[in-house]
């Protein structure tokens, strides 16, 4: 439901992710790493999930490696994390 998205956004804007991602929903501008309104399209969560805690697994076309930090599967608890893909994958719909 709602709250879930409110707290997806929380997570999202805590962690800085706005500062590199546009994302419409989350009123982020950021340029540095990929639009995720365009990005996340069409992905699954396992998909979403991967591409934060994994970034440079699947490096998206005119970004480098190494900028998106590598650790958020440590330093995001797994409930927010949780709360990040739901609502990413929801926002980017």
């Amino acid at each position: 439901g709602g709250g879930g998205a409110a707290q997806g956004r929380a997570v999202f804007s805590r962690n800085g992710c706005g500062g590199c991602h546009t994302l419409a929903d989350a009123g982020a501008t950021g340029s540095a790493g990929p639009n995720l309104d365009d990005a996340l399209d069409g992905m699954s969560a396992e998909e979403i999930r991967k591409a934060i805690v994994d970034p440079n697994a699947d490096i998206a076309e005119g970004f480098a490696p190494n900028v998106m930090p590598g650790n958020f599967g440590e330093t995001i608890p797994p409930d927010q994390l949780d709360a990040l893909v739901d609502y990413l994958e929801e926002a980017s719909r």
